[in-house]
């Protein structure tokens, strides 16, 4: 299969609405599954990196319900039902508009008093670009739409046609003490270049906080949501809005805002805009609702002080990593996650220019027509058996001939079935059981292959894939749909960026060919291209790290977990232990290491860790959560993908030797160290993280 251009090559459907077509490409298959998102009330949708949260966040977007509603396509129409449509929606992304960066300006020798006005300006600024953004969106409406001649939407969403009330709307504001930045102002022009001129003040401040604010702006400034609140009834007081018509302000990418402001022990530093969105939610005004798109690190409800806010009765939660996780009575091939895999595959496939595509969108499964079946476990390891099978067992001095002789005639017709007998003999050993080959050979069932131990073979396979890899020097092949959709560990983004990989991987092979390759009819990727483009894939992902906030922090932390287990898991001969490619922690234990929980939360939060909560098989141990690393992370670490058997156990401490050990934690000092070194010399640093990563 070719293309002319990979239909993959965007990764983010939201870079910029002109530069995809949206509509097209967009998957609903979410949709339904986040119902609160569409509805009155406050929303707080969590999610990882990569699973969509943005995307989601896009249909409350003025710009792109205008793409949907742009050509009345019934393929291509409107992903929310009607019931779900009347509002209109502003917003902020707290890291593309800088309000983050309000949080490191010095304005004031006084701490107490420079957190108290770099809060007051955190607030006007984000009043002032919302305002903009919502007067905007109305205009927006009512001119595109009357220009469509498309009144029907209007009076759907509850806007009026009269453009001449939003300046009715901007005298009204003009009135109200919550927004004295607007006296005398009677158009949405005039109050358009006043909401500029304060946002580029604050820019500013930014760049130069020597400078300060005028005077006017610094005596006008607004409290955080209070204009927002009198907009919106000035919008239905001047019959713009309905009064059934709801206004969404989104806040999107809040973990901006303790991303770049871990001070040195300076919790107010920490949480301060945390608080005031905090504040703001809890308020519950019944005019605006919010919605805050954020990642598992930066919810509300971890802050380090008790939230004024609370879930349920102020908000609702949305979790999308939950949403797309496999439970339990799921079934692989039917997961929601495979859905909306699946169905935002065969969007791209369908607006490129790539041959056969009609074939691949016309098919129940195109993700599998375009990349085949995956290898069983067994067979994955048989593709890297060394041309000698006998190379890859590790026989024990101690063992008699005959159990050497049997396992090495057994790898040379089956190198899994005699990986897993040596695995088998090992443990045997180690409990001093009897070793009887007589009892192995026909018409007896080898004793790890008999149905009793179906689970025990199970378990093992891909560890003993692994180790025969590993044995002759090569690392494991992953290809095919199974394979591909396993290895995007439920995040949209990985598996886009996997199929990229495999389309340009594809497209250098075929480059080099000194004579164009002509198929007579659809033919799947090639296998080891497929292979070559998931490795690319894997690579990228860890290199991605080091552009993370604190990612040269985040990408040590990886490689000493990544290093350890393929230590782990290679050695394990006996296989004893093979789940060993995530850790397990006590909650109780984890609670004593603030570093090690905050490393392993924003490793998670940027979808380099997989975290679930673990119920270990020692009870004295109490509940207890695990971590994996992601399974695109795999095939660079040299890890096994599925997850089965019990992680490894360990203790923070044991945890945190490591972490000392790869540079990725300051050694803590021990409690008479502590005692010493109470006062600091001058210049010395009291960080427990190593410097230059943010």
């Amino acid at each position: 299969m070719s293309s002319a251009i990979n239909p993959f090559h965007t990764l983010y459907l939201t870079e910029g609405v002109g530069k995809i077509d949206i509509p097209s490409v967009f998957s609903p298959v979410l949709v339904p599954h986040v119902a609160p998102l569409f509805l009155p009330g406050n929303v707080v949708l969590m999610g990882m990196q990569g699973t969509g949260k943005t995307m989601l966040l896009s249909l409350l977007d003025t710009k792109v319900r205008l793409e949907f509603w742009a050509n009345n396509d019934p393929q291509n129409g409107d992903p929310l039902v009607p019931a779900q449509r009347r509002f209109v929606g502003a917003g902020i992304n707290l890291s593309k508009s800088n309000a983050f960066k309000l949080n490191e300006i010095v304005v004031s020798k006084d701490r107490d008093e420079n957190i108290r006005l770099s809060r007051a300006y955190f607030s006007d600024f984000v009043n002032c670009w919302v305002l903009r953004d919502l007067f905007a969106s109305v205009g927006t409406f009512i001119a595109e739409l009357t220009r469509r001649g498309n009144h029907e939407r209007l009076d759907e969403i509850g806007i009026t046609r009269d453009v001449a009330r939003l300046d009715a709307a901007v005298r009204a504001l003009a009135n109200d003490p919550r927004c004295s930045f607007l006296v005398r102002h009677k158009t949405v022009d005039e109050m358009r270049t006043t909401l500029e001129v304060r946002l580029r003040a604050y820019t500013q401040l930014v760049s130069n906080p020597r400078k300060g604010l005028s005077a006017e702006i610094d005596q006008t400034r607004s409290l955080l949501g209070e204009p927002l609140t009198a907009a919106t009834q000035a919008l239905r007081t001047a019959g713009v809005l309905a009064g059934d018509t709801s206004v969404f302000v989104t806040i999107d990418q809040f973990e901006t805002l303790i991303r770049h402001a871990y001070g040195e022990g300076d919790t107010e530093k920490h949480w301060r805009f945390v608080r005031e969105i905090d504040d703001l939610i809890s308020n519950r005004v019944r005019e605006v609702s919010y919605r805050i798109g954020t990642r598992p690190n930066a919810q509300l409800s971890k802050s380090e002080t008790p939230p004024s806010s609370e879930a349920t009765r102020d908000y609702v939660e949305v979790d999308l990593d939950y949403l797309l996780q496999l439970k339990e009575h799921d079934r692989r091939k039917h997961s929601l996650f495979r859905q909306f895999a699946e169905d935002a595959f065969r969007r791209r496939i369908a607006v490129s220019t790539i041959p056969h595509r009609e074939e691949v969108v016309a098919s129940s499964a195109p993700i599998r027509t375009v990349f085949g079946k995956s290898p069983t476990v067994a067979d994955r390891g048989r593709l890297c058996a060394p041309k000698k099978p006998e190379k890859a067992l590790k026989a024990d001095p101690s063992w008699t001939k005959d159990v050497i002789e049997f396992l090495t005639q057994l790898s040379r017709s089956d190198v899994i079935a005699a990986k897993l007998g040596e695995a088998w003999v090992r443990q045997l050993d180690a409990r001093g059981e009897p070793l009887d080959v007589a009892d192995w050979g026909p018409p007896n069932a080898l004793p790890w292959e008999i149905p009793a131990k179906r689970w025990w073979k199970k378990e093992r396979l891909p560890l003993a894939s692994l180790q025969i890899a590993a044995a002759n020097q090569q690392r494991l092949l992953y290809f095919g749909e199974t394979d591909i959709v396993q290895l995007a560990g439920e995040n949209i983004l990985v598996f886009i960026c996997i199929c990229r990989e495999i389309w340009e991987c594809d497209a250098r092979h075929r480059a080099m060919k000194t004579t164009p390759q002509v198929s007579p009819g659809f033919e799947p990727f090639n296998r080891g291209r497929q292979a070559e483009g998931i490795r690319d894939a894997s690579r990228i992902w860890h290199d991605k790290m080091a552009q993370s906030p604190n990612g040269n922090t985040l990408q040590r932390l990886l490689d000493v977990i990544g290093k350890k287990l393929h230590e782990q898991l290679i050695k394990d001969r006996r296989m004893s232990y093979p789940g060993a490619n995530g850790i397990s922690f006590s909650r109780q234990d984890l609670i004593t290491d603030t570093d090690v929980k905050r490393l392993l939360d924003d490793a998670t939060a940027e979808c380099y860790l997989l975290q679930r909560d673990h119920t270990p098989k020692t009870p004295s141990r109490g509940k207890s959560i695990k971590w994996y690393p992601h399974p695109i992370l795999a095939p660079y670490y040299e890890l096994t993908v599925q997850h089965t058997k019990e992680p490894l156990y360990l203790t923070v401490v044991k945890f945190r030797s490591w972490l000392e050990e790869g540079k990725v934690l300051a050694v803590k000092p021990k409690p008479e160290q502590q005692k010493s070194s109470a006062k600091p010399k001058r210049g010395s640093s009291q960080k427990t993280m190593f410097d230059g990563d943010e």
